[in-house]
């Protein structure tokens, strides 16, 4: 009798056993799945990253850009003002005289 209730204990300790052994290695393994995983989106952050960080670059010289663009039309503006101011002024003086 005695016998009998130890070898129910010990086939339910070896069961325990596989059964905590089988828990552990699921564990492992959702551990692995979720490592690869977070390498994963580390990686995708890290080239979303990179892609704004570009994107920024090439609003910088697009805007820079257009600053001399516009600094160029200012100019010509105010080129074309003197030349008018002096045309004007060359007119009213053959008038006058």
């Amino acid at each position: 009798m005695f016998e009998s209730g130890n070898n129910k204990e010990n086939e339910e300790r070896k069961t325990y056993g596989l059964t905590l052994l089988e828990a552990y290695e699921q564990v492992e393994k959702e551990t692995q799945v979720l490592q690869e995983e977070r390498e994963s989106l580390l990686g995708m952050e890290e080239n979303l990253w990179s892609k704004i960080k570009q994107e920024i670059e090439t609003k910088k010289q697009k805007n820079h850009q257009l600053r001399l663009v516009i600094e160029q039309q200012k100019t010509n503006c105010m080129n074309l003002a003197k030349a008018l101011n002096a045309s004007i002024l060359a007119a009213n003086s053959t008038n006058v005289g």
